[in-house]
């Protein structure tokens, strides 16, 4: 069943199967049954929070959908393109949710790369998000080599999580953003591959970093509550920090076992001794994990401003 209300909406050709045209403002269209969800709730969330209905895996497909999104708090809602699809390596499938605007490409690349517990909805919502502001936005499991899809949050194993999570090498996922790319090279009407951001969370932290020394075309990279950005190990991204150009930021918590104020330091040091373009912020008041709505570390005043530092960072280093 489909649900029509207030306004018609042009869908354009492109658009091809299920047309899924969302309300997040006042501005509405038609939604089909297939996500529904509890949409009409979506209006009286917190102000800061951007969650949309989620679409279960079992609704995967491979064909583009198309649902409006809105960019932030108060923001106008905007036609956005969205997909679901697995990216072919030689180390195997990995799922992906990619989303970007319908028209007026190509945009500069956004890779978000997932935390620790796995790409979910969740992800799904912050790269409608990225997308929303003018970006072609994908997030991939970084976890395909060992399992199709992970979330611990539905598995409740820990350990299984980070033993996953030891197996992702920082050369592993800079190999990955380069599939990703790639992929988003194919959709030359919407995506520029020479223009790339790369933004990381937690495990994924180093990730984004380390990609921006290893991928010439990202010129900008954001860390938030990034864990090993200064370690012993050979590949530390720290080391390499002379080798880019990129526009680099580190969000760092004020309370944080898992990237304490040493490393954050450590890191600091190192990329003013190199000659980076590299800031470090601290988030007085918050913990690990802070930035994500589902966490009980949740600070919504500070993940609003990680959001105001990522549009900052990618629209001065990515414009043409």
């Amino acid at each position: 069943m489909a649900l029509l209300v207030a306004v018609v909406v042009a869908v354009r050709p492109i658009v091809m199967g299920t047309a899924i045209i969302e309300c997040t403002t006042l501005l509405v269209g038609v939604v089909t049954d297939s996500c529904a969800g509890d949409h009409p709730s979506s209006l009286s969330r917190r102000a800061a929070d951007t969650s949309f209905p989620a679409c279960d895996e079992s609704h995967r497909s491979d064909v583009p959908s198309l649902r409006w999104v809105r960019s932030g708090r108060g923001a106008y809602a905007r036609p956005m393109i969205e997909q679901h699809l697995d990216i072919t390596t030689p180390d195997g499938a990995m799922n992906t949710f990619v989303a970007h605007p319908d028209e007026g490409g190509p945009r500069p690349v956004v890779l978000l790369l997932m935390d620790a517990p796995g790409k979910r909805e969740e992800l799904h919502t912050m790269v409608r998000r990225i997308a929303s502001a003018g970006y072609f936005a994908l997030v991939s499991n970084l976890y395909y080599r060992d399992v199709p899809a992970y979330n611990v949050f539905e598995t409740g194993d820990r350990d299984r999580m980070f033993q996953l999570m030891s197996n992702v090498s920082n050369a592993q996922a800079v190999q990955d953003c380069r599939y990703m790319l790639d992929f988003a090279a194919t959709h030359a009407d919407y995506a520029d591959v020479s223009r790339v951001g790369v933004v990381g969370y937690c495990m994924s932290g180093p990730f984004a970093i380390a990609a921006a020394s290893g991928i010439p075309t990202v010129k900008a990279a954001a860390s938030f509550h990034g864990v090993s950005l200064a370690t012993d190990a050979p590949d530390s991204p720290h080391l390499r920090l002379g080798e880019t150009t990129a526009a680099l930021y580190v969000g760092a918590a004020e309370t944080d076992s898992y990237a304490p104020p040493e490393m954050i330091d450590a890191f600091d040091t190192a990329g003013k001794a190199s000659g980076a373009n590299c800031r470090v912020e601290w988030y007085p008041g918050t913990q690990h994990g802070f930035v994500f709505p589902e966490r009980p570390q949740y600070d919504q005043a500070a993940a609003e401003r990680h959001w105001v530092r990522i549009h900052d960072l990618f629209r001065k280093s990515l414009a043409p």
